[in-house]
């Protein structure tokens, strides 16, 4: 309401009779500026390249400069751009150390977006490896991550959410403020099995430390450090899972987006927002790529949405952005780890560890 309505609103119920409709109305016009503000959310892109994508599918593909980032990246930050939407964008290291990447990247970290660590070579198993390698790639990452953004990430993400202890004491030792690699769904071995099942049985990467994932809160919590997805832990480090929907822990994610469509959408944020469960949104870059751009092998068409038109796909996520952005307070992955975190101390002083409301 701008400020001529409001003071003819308040002028003709002030030389109104009084009664107790209009001391409701005056009531309520007076309390506009007390309005709840939104809660804090966030949207998060994973710049998974096609080469990271190949195996899953059963062949490889390697180019030096993968489409993604000629193209799809692009489109995407071109969209947060015109939406005014900050995000955080997960960034593998060896893509980051790429030169050819550099330029879209540093526009990308310039324009406020922030930068999170995706390890330096996306190893579809990271929990499976030994833990000096594990190290070496969160590392490694972590540095390439810092150099191209000039300033150093501050969260992580596991490739193919295969998060675990390992993984957490290493954020420790980088002072990290939060995870976000658990993902509370029950679809878990669902996914593993359309994979393998895509890839003609050539993909056996089987995650099951993930399924546990299932029984993680939906709200911001302090991992425990042998089950990441258990918020009983201790230590500064906040897991701010995906966002699932209640109750039937289904996906809420821009991939099962495009396969389900946004009725199933409107649903899942509605039932998401009455909850007050995390609003952790992500999507993958290449959900901005054509079939028809420079350098896109055709077997990616089996990629969820990939089949679709550009403009139709590109629409669609403008559309659940702004849906995001009327039902929450958008920001960087980081600001709302430093607000759970606040939240937690104001409502529980004594610092006990779970989870974060």
């Amino acid at each position: 309401m701008n400020a001529t309505s409001d003071t003819i609103l308040n002028r003709a119920l002030a030389d109104a009779p009084a009664s107790d409709e209009l001391a409701t109305a005056r009531t309520s016009i007076n309390s506009t500026d007390r309005i709840a503000p939104l809660p804090a959310g966030a949207i998060n892109v994973d710049i998974d390249t096609l080469r990271d994508y190949a195996p899953g599918y059963g062949f490889t593909y390697d180019r030096s400069v993968d489409p993604v980032y000629q193209s799809a990246l692009p489109r995407f930050l071109e969209l947060l751009e015109k939406l005014d939407v900050p995000a955080t964008l997960f960034t593998i290291g060896r893509d980051a150390a790429n030169e050819r990447n550099r330029d879209v990247l540093r526009q990308a970290f310039a324009a406020g977006h922030e930068p999170g660590n995706h390890t330096y070579t996306h190893p579809r198993q990271l929990s499976k490896m030994p833990r000096d390698a594990m190290r070496r790639d969160i590392l490694e990452g972590h540095d390439a991550v810092a150099k191209v953004a000039g300033r150093e990430p501050v969260g992580f993400r596991s490739p193919c959410y295969d998060v675990s202890g390992d993984v957490l004491s290493i954020l420790d030792e980088l002072h990290y403020q939060y995870d976000s690699s658990v993902h509370p769904t029950i679809l878990g071995p669902v996914v593993d099995a359309v994979v393998f099942l895509k890839s003609r049985g050539k993909s056996r990467e089987w995650r099951p430390g993930t399924y546990f994932h299932m029984l993680a809160p939906l709200k911001a919590y302090r991992p425990n450090r042998r089950s990441p997805w258990r918020s009983d832990g201790n230590g500064e480090l906040i897991e701010l899972p995906l966002s699932a929907v209640p109750w039937s822990r289904l996906p809420f994610y821009g991939t099962w987006l495009h396969t389900t469509g946004k009725k199933v959408f409107d649903k899942a944020l509605s039932s998401i927002r009455r909850s007050g469960s995390l609003m952790n949104f992500h999507f993958h870059a290449v959900e901005m790529l054509d079939l028809s751009d420079p350098g896109v092998d055709p077997r990616f068409k089996v990629h969820p949405g990939l089949a679709t038109p550009l403009a139709e796909r590109r629409a669609l996520i403008e559309e659940v952005i702004l849906n995001l952005k009327s039902a929450y307070e958008l920001v960087t992955l980081a600001e709302l780890a430093e607000r759970s975190r606040d939240n937690k101390a104001s409502k529980n002083p004594s610092g006990n560890s779970g989870e974060i409301s």
